[in-house]
């Protein structure tokens, strides 16, 4: 069912802009009874389990003939006129929550019959940075699908009162009280501490913040007695019916080997300089790019350099050579995406661009107040060439793959690696959140249970900078 905007039905489904207007931007889908599936597709084989519904999205309008007057053709006009390019192929995947074949029922009834007493439909294992520069947004973890995906199959004598109330669509956030050595604390959306946080409808994230602010203005987690790294727990549960539901489980480890380290301050610790003397940036120096490169106990495993030339080749003001399709998830933005006026667009809302362009500054395409400022050593990349290309993404407020580096070393037991990326915050407005990246390093399919095993790292808040200094 259409709730927002117009289509028109092809032979290939439902087509919106530029064909209809306005665009069409919300579908609901009802998921019908086996009395009316069977009746609608009585003459197939299949089931009435799960739907997959794709979205093909494009913002390139090369889907008509361009005429002499430099406007396009309408979609279906003159014959010839052709499909636009497409950048996404969002697929939606709808279960019944009444087959007790899918995971969540299968999870959900152990937690039921009480066969299973101590697992999570999720458990992640995260290790974040012992200490925080902070700026605007508070740490977070998200979990992988929206609260109100989590339903649980009730009974007949148990819906009415359950979905009366929308107990079966809120969950419950809340921190282990015996595993927060950490001494993190839950807030609300207004920054507010709360000792438990309720999640509902399309929200998945939950924040929290530091417990402790230096007197540099840097925040920290507790220090533990026994010098070990301090972690916390963080524990999101559901109750149906007098059920206890265990939905997930973050178990965060703050290391002091992990920090977001300013351009200026690996330059410093390079050079030794003496604003480093009494900072928590002073035990980071084996850490810096240049330290690692010269380290003969260290080898390079895999890297990715938008500066590149011979991966991303180009002369103006954005490179014509995207990532392969598979290593990320995002659009690749392109000069030739116009309006009809022929004026360009921007990489915004989930596009990325290889390019020389700072868009979130007043000499950017997005055309704000702020100056950019500017240094000698700002526009020079890490060889102290004169910077060309680097990668500038709109990720928007859905997570995604930003890039994928594969590396096929055999690794001995007891490895260390570290990851180093240099990026910086680029957000457009006072009032846009920061940035956060995770880091996941994936092991191969080799173990038994055919399950990868992987470690994630989460970066922490990235501060917005317009000094064009990254953080590593």
């Amino acid at each position: 069912m259409i709730t927002q905007g117009t289509v028109n039905i092809l032979k290939n489904g439902y087509v919106g802009s530029p064909i209809s207007t306005p665009p069409l931007t919300h579908m609901e889908f009802t998921y019908p009874t086996d009395t009316e599936f069977e009746s609608t597709y009585n003459t197939i084989q299949t089931d009435n389990k799960e739907y997959l519904v794709a979205c093909d999205v494009s913002r390139y309008l090369d889907y008509g003939k361009k005429q002499s007057s430099g406007d396009y053709t309408d979609f279906l006009s003159n014959n010839g006129a052709y499909e636009p390019t497409l950048v996404y192929r969002i697929i939606f995947v709808i279960r019944s929550i009444d087959d007790s074949n899918n995971h969540h029922s299968i999870v959900f009834k152990a937690q039921k019959d009480k066969t299973d007493t101590n697992g999570y439909l999720e458990h992640y294992k995260i290790s974040m940075p012992f200490t925080r520069t902070p700026n605007k947004t508070d740490e977070l973890v998200a979990l992988a699908h929206h609260a109100n995906c989590y339903v649980v199959p009730v009974t007949e004598d148990e819906n009415k009162e359950d979905y009366k109330n929308d107990k079966n669509i809120e969950l419950t956030a809340q921190i282990s009280t015996d595993a927060n050595t950490a001494g993190i604390y839950l807030v609300n959306k207004k920054g507010d501490k709360v000792n438990k946080l309720e999640i509902s409808g399309d929200t998945r994230i939950i924040q929290f913040k530091y417990p402790n602010t230096e007197k540099n203005g840097l925040q920290s987690v507790n220090n533990t007695k026994d010098g070990t790294s301090p972690t916390s727990t963080i524990l999101v549960t559901k109750t149906v019916a007098g059920v206890a539901y265990r939905i997930a489980k973050f178990d965060l480890t703050f290391n002091k080997a992990t920090a977001l380290l300013a351009e200026t301050i690996v330059n410093n610790l390079d050079k030794n300089d003496q604003s480093i003397k009494g900072t928590p940036w002073e035990a980071f120096k084996f850490r810096t790019p240049t330290a690692l490169e010269t380290n003969e106990s260290y080898i390079l495993l895999t890297s990715l350099d938008f500066d590149d030339a011979t991966q991303f080749p180009g002369t103006g003001n954005y490179s014509t050579s995207p990532l392969p399709y598979e290593e990320s998830s995002y659009a690749f933005y392109s000069s030739e995406i116009k309006k009809k006026s022929g004026t360009p667009q921007y990489p915004e809302w989930g596009y990325y661009a290889i390019t020389n362009q700072y868009m979130e500054v007043k000499e950017g395409s997005w055309g704000n107040k702020w100056p950019l400022v500017t240094s000698t050593s700002s526009r020079y990349n890490k060889d102290n060439k004169p910077s060309r290309y680097h990668m500038f993404i709109d990720a928007s407020d859905r997570t995604g793959r930003i890039a994928r580096l594969k590396f096929d070393k055999q690794l001995c037991r007891g490895t260390e690696l570290f990851v180093t990326a240099w990026v910086k915050c680029a957000r457009s407005g006072v009032y846009s959140n920061n940035a956060a990246m995770l880091f996941t390093i994936m092991g191969g399919n080799n173990r038994p249970d055919n399950k990868q095993k992987k470690s994630i790292l989460l970066s922490t808040d990235i501060r917005q900078d317009r000094s064009l200094q990254p953080i590593s």
